[in-house]
C-alpha cells in the first residue's frame, strides 16, 4: 500500500474519530445542527396518535367563557369529577397557593374520590420558599424505590414547589413535571426521573404509567448505561436520564376543551379506560414549548410519552448501528479512491448512492420499526471524507502528473503526455507484463562516415536525424525508450494502452524509412556517402516498468520480445533489406501494408523459430509489377534472367532486385523474395 493510499485511509479514520468525539461530547455547533437535521424524520411519520390518551385542554375557548386562569377551584373540581371513568388523570398544573378554603376542600375531595389522579410539582435549582417537613414527607410516598445503588443519570434539583397541603395529601401520587430542552432550546426528550434530597422522583408520565397499570417502574443498569423497565417494555435512557419522544403528526393529538366537558357536551364514556392529561394550551398562560412540530403546549410532552408507551411506539436506539454507519460512510471514500482510482464519475456516483441509501434506510428504520439512528454525523463523515480523499487523490495525481511530464516529456508526443497526465495510474511503476510492439532502428555505416567529423558536428547530424525519427514514433502513439549511440528503441502499447500497436509500429517504421530517404535526397546525411538504416519490429509479451536504483531509474521493456526485435533489426544486413517484421506482427496487419515473406529463422538466444517478413513501402509492389510489365518480363517469369533484374533494379530501385544482382554482397537469394504472383 503506497503512502498516498495510507494518507487517505488515515485522514478518513481521523475524521471519523473527530466526528465521533464531537457527537459523544455534544460539541456545538455540530450538536445543534445534528438535532435539527434529525428532526426531519418526524415529517416522514404518517401514523396518528392513539386514542388511548386524551388531552383535556384549558384552551382559549375555555378561558374566554370561564375567565382568565387560574379559575375558581370549584369549577375545576366540577370538571374533574366527570373523569371518574378514566383509567388515570394526570394534572399538568400546580396549586401552590391557597384559595378559598371551601373551594380547596371541594377540589381535594374530588381528587380523593377519583383515586386515579397524579398531581404535579416543580423541581427547581433556586426558590424563594421551601416545603415544610410534613409536605416533604408526603412527597416521599411517591418516590421510585426500585433503582440501582450508586450514581444515577438523573438531574438533581434541590428545591421543590408543590400543591398546598390539602391537595398534596388528596392526590394518590405526585410527580415532577419539570422538563428540559436540548441545547437549541427545543424539547425532544422526556425525563424519566429527578433526584431531590437524595430520593428519586418519577416524572409525570412515568408516575401516570405506574398508576395506569398498577405496576412499578424500575431503573436498571445496562452495560455502561441505564434502561427503564415497565410492563416488560424497555425505555432507552441516555446519559442525562432522558428518553427520546416519538412525536405524532400535530393534528392527530386528541384534544377536548375543558368547557365542553364542564357543560356536559362531552360524554364521560369518552374517557373510559383512557389516560387523560389535563393541561393548559392558552398561549397567554406561558406553558408553550418549542418542539420538532413547532410551538406546542407543555402538556403534549406528557401526552406524547404516555401515548408512545401505551401504543408501543417507544423509540429504540442502537449505538452499534450508529457507530457502524459512521465508520462505514466515513471510510467509504478512502476505499472507493483505492478501488476506482481512475474512475472519477463512478466514485461520485458511489458517494451519492451511498448517501441516498443511508438516508432512505434511516428513514425506513424510523417509520417502520421506531428505530432511531443517528443520521447527521455519518452523512457528514461521508461528505467531508469524500472531499478530503478526493483532494488528497487530486494532489497525488498532480504530483504523479508532474513526475510523468518530467520523465516523459522528451520521449513521447504531447497527446500521449496529456493522456498519461490524466491517467497516471496507467503508468505502473515497478513493472508489469503486457503485450507490446518493440521497434529497433540502427544506422548503417555511420561510424565510418563520421570518422573525419568534428564531435559537435557529429552530435548535430545525429540530432538532425533523430528529431524526425522521434516524431515518427510519437505521431503513432509510441514511446521512445532510449537512444543507444546511433540506434533507437521504441515501444508501442507502453506505458499507456494503444489498441493497434502492431500497425502503429509498422507505420512508424515506414515513416522512419521515408525520413531517411528524404535526408539522402537532400544530400545532408554526412560527408562522403548516404545513410542507411535497419529496422526490426516484433510483437509479444514483455515486462515493462522502471529498472534501476531508487536514485536513478529508466522506464524500459525487458524480455524475449525485445531480443527478437533487436535480432530482426540485425538481419537486415543479411537480407539487404531495410525493415523486417516478425510473423506475429504480419498477422496483425491489413491490406494497407505490403509485406513479403522471406524465410523462417532461429534467432540467437531463442529456442523457437521466427517467420521473417520484409515490410515494403506503400506502392512498392505496384511499381515493380508496372516496370516488369512495361518490359514484357512477366510473360515468362520462370525464365527470368539477368536483364529482368537489371530492369527491376534500375527502374524501381528494388533492393531485392539489387540483391539478386549481387550488388549487396550475397551469392544466393533466399526463397520467395518477390511478392506473391511475380514469380
Amino acid at each position: 500500500m503506497n503512502r498516498d493510499l495510507v494518507a487517505r485511509y488515515g485522514a478518513a479514520l481521523l475524521l471519523v474519530t473527530l466526528l465521533g468525539t464531537a457527537w459523544q461530547l455534544r460539541l456545538p455547533p455540530l450538536h445543534s445542527l445534528s438535532l435539527q437535521a434529525n428532526d426531519l424524520k418526524y415529517r416522514l411519520r404518517d401514523t396518528g396518535a392513539p386514542d388511548s390518551v386524551v388531552f383535556l385542554a384549558v384552551d382559549e375557548k375555555s378561558v374566554n367563557q370561564l375567565g382568565r386562569w387560574p379559575w375558581e377551584r370549584r369549577l375545576l373540581a366540577r370538571g374533574l369529577d366527570r373523569l371518574d371513568q378514566a383509567r388515570v388523570v394526570v394534572l399538568d398544573m400546580v396549586f401552590s397557593e391557597a384559595a378559598r378554603p371551601k373551594d380547596d376542600r371541594r377540589l381535594a375531595a374530588v381528587l380523593r374520590d377519583l383515586g386515579n389522579t397524579v398531581c404535579g410539582f416543580f423541581l427547581r435549582r433556586r426558590a424563594s420558599e421551601r416545603l415544610s417537613a410534613e409536605e416533604r414527607q408526603w412527597l416521599t410516598r411517591s418516590t421510585l424505590e426500585r433503582v440501582p445503588a450508586g450514581p444515577l443519570p438523573f438531574p438533581e434539583l434541590p428545591y421543590a414547589e408543590a400543591n398546598i397541603g390539602a391537595l398534596l395529601r388528596a392526590c394518590p401520587l405526585n410527580a415532577a413535571f419539570s422538563t428540559s430542552p436540548d441545547a437549541d432550546g427545543i424539547f425532544r426528550r422526556y425525563p424519566l426521573a429527578f433526584i431531590h434530597r437524595g430520593r428519586v422522583y418519577p416524572s409525570l408520565g412515568v408516575q401516570g404509567l405506574r398508576l395506569f397499570h398498577n405496576r412499578d417502574f424500575r431503573i436498571r443498569e445496562r452495560g455502561r448505561g441505564f434502561t427503564g423497565l415497565h410492563m416488560d417494555r424497555r425505555l432507552a435512557v441516555d446519559d442525562q436520564g432522558m428518553t427520546r419522544l416519538n412525536f405524532y403528526p400535530r393534528e392527530s393529538y386528541r384534544r377536548i376543551s375543558f368547557i365542553d366537558l364542564l357543560r356536559g357536551e362531552v360524554s364521560p364514556e369518552l374517557f373510559r379506560g383512557k389516560a387523560v392529561v389535563v393541561g393548559i394550551t392558552e398561549a397567554g398562560l406561558s406553558d408553550i414549548r418549542s418542539s420538532p412540530l413547532g410551538a406546542v403546549p407543555g402538556g403534549l410532552l406528557h401526552y406524547t410519552f404516555l401515548a408512545n408507551f401505551l401504543n408501543g411506539d417507544l423509540l429504540r436506539t442502537s449505538p452499534r448501528l450508529d457507530w457502524g454507519l459512521l465508520l462505514l460512510l466515513g471510510l467509504l471514500p478512502a476505499a472507493a479512491s483505492h478501488a476506482f482510482e481512475a474512475r472519477h464519475k463512478l466514485r461520485t456516483a458511489l458517494y451519492l448512492g451511498a448517501g441516498t441509501v443511508a438516508v432512505s434506510g434511516i428513514g425506513w428504520a424510523f417509520v417502520a420499526h421506531d428505530l432511531w439512528l443517528e443520521g447527521f454525523y455519518p452523512l457528514m463523515a461521508l461528505g467531508l471524507s469524500a472531499v478530503g480523499c478526493e483532494s488528497l487523490l487530486f494532489r497525488s495525481r498532480e504530483r504523479e502528473s508532474r513526475f510523468v511530464r518530467r520523465a516523459f516529456r522528451a520521449y513521447v508526443s504531447e497527446d500521449l503526455l496529456r493522456g498519461l497526465s490524466r491517467r497516471p495510474g496507467s503508468l505502473v511503476l515497478g513493472g508489469e507484463t503486457r503485450e507490446l510492439s518493440v521497434l529497433f532502428a540502427d544506422l548503417r555505416g555511420f561510424t565510418s562516415l563520421s570518422e573525419g567529423m568534428d564531435p559537435q558536428e557529429l552530435i548535430g547530424r545525429l540530432n538532425d536525424l533523430f528529431t524526425p525519427v522521434t516524431e515518427a514514433v510519437q505521431e503513432q502513439g509510441g514511446f521512445v525508450d532510449k537512444f543507444i549511440g546511433d540506434a533507437v528503441m521504441a515501444l508501442f502499447n507502453a506505458p499507456v494502452d494503444l489498441a493497434d500497436h502492431p500497425r502503429a509500429a509498422c507505420r512508424s517504421a515506414l515513416a522512419m524509412a521515408a525520413v531517411l530517404e528524404a535526408i539522402n535526397r537532400r544530400g545532408s546525411a554526412a560527408p562522403g556517402g548516404e545513410l542507411d538504416m535497419g529496422i526490426g519490429v516484433h510483437t509479444g509479451s514483455a515486462v515493462v516498468g522502471n529498472v534501476g536504483s531508487r536514485q536513478r531509474f529508466n522506464y524500459t521493456a525487458l524480455g524475449d520480445s525485445v531480443n527478437v526485435a533487436a535480432r530482426l533489426e540485425g538481419l537486415n544486413k543479411v537480407y539487404g533489406t531495410r525493415i523486417l517484421i516478425s510473423g506475429a506482427v504480419q498477422s496483425c496487419l491489413d491490406d494497407a501494408f505490403t509485406t513479403r515473406y522471406l524465410e523462417t529463422v532461429q534467432v540467437k538466444g531463442r529456442q523457437t523459430t521466427v517467420a521473417v517478413h520484409e515490410l515494403l513501402p506503400p506502392g512498392a509492389e505496384a511499381r515493380l509489377r508496372a516496370a516488369l510489365d512495361a518490359h514484357a518480363l512477366l510473360r515468362a517469369p520462370s525464365s527470368r534472367g539477368l536483364g529482368e533484374w537489371v530492369v527491376a533494379a534500375a527502374i524501381t530501385g528494388d533492393r531485392v532486385a539489387r540483391w539478386r544482382l549481387g550488388l549487396l554482397g550475397r551469392s544466393r537469394p533466399p526463397a520467395a523474395l518477390l511478392p506473391s504472383g511475380t514469380g
